[in-house]
């Protein structure tokens, strides 16, 4: 049971028996806020918000979309390894290898101003004529 806490239970705060206390510490702020919100004490966060969103910024983005491609780009070399390999050849890197997949991908991105979508993302639209 403590090594599924340790793991599980809010592993940003640390995997380690000593983060149990910040652990304990956010549980019981949360709690809190919740009793507090339950009796209308305080009012409910609208996690919906534009105030309450976050923005990533170009690094974030160029990142994720380097993961992504970078992810594709193995995918594609797996794929074109395995295809030679079954045809009973011993492949060199080049054949291996598609030339531009990466650049193609990034520069494609780039110049239709498309980000890969990746799980738990949020990004904020901002209307036209603001940056």
């Amino acid at each position: 049971m403590k090594e599924i806490l340790d793991k599980y239970l809010l592993p940003h705060l640390g995997i380690k028996p000593e983060d149990r206390i910040s652990k304990a510490h956010n549980l019981c702020k949360m709690l809190k806020k919740y009793i507090l919100a339950a009796n209308n004490e305080i009012s409910m966060d609208d996690k919906d918000h534009y105030m309450n969103k976050r923005l990533k910024m170009s690094g974030d983005l160029l990142a994720d979309l380097l993961r992504l491609n970078l992810k594709v780009l193995i995918g594609d070399l797996l794929y074109n390894f395995q295809r030679i390999v079954k045809r009973g050849k011993f492949p060199s890197i080049k054949v291996i290898i598609r030339d531009k997949l990466l650049t193609q991908r990034i520069y494609s991105s780039m110049a239709s101003f498309t980000q890969p979508i990746l799980e738990g993302s949020a990004r904020l639209k901002l209307p036209k004529g603001q940056t």
